[in-house]
């Protein structure tokens, strides 16, 4: 599964989860059962990171929608 892991500077992992799924888009945070890579990377203590997970089955609306709110954000 292609997947997407990013941070949004100001805004902590967990809110930006919040973000999307008020709009509708629904993605993780958190180090997903990685913590040795969060630690390595400093994530760790500050919530790890953002994960979208884009399958076969999102259309290219979703994505242009998940770019849109991220802009936004």
């Amino acid at each position: 599964m292609p997947t997407v892991a990013f941070r949004i500077e100001g805004l902590a992992p967990r809110r930006v989860a919040e973000l999307l799924g008020e709009r509708g888009l629904f993605v993780w945070d958190g180090n997903y059962y990685a913590p040795a890579v969060t630690e390595r990377l400093g994530m760790e203590q500050t919530g790890g990171m953002v994960r979208v997970g884009l399958v076969h089955y999102n259309t290219m609306e979703e994505v242009d929608r998940l770019i849109a709110a991220l802009h936004q954000l």
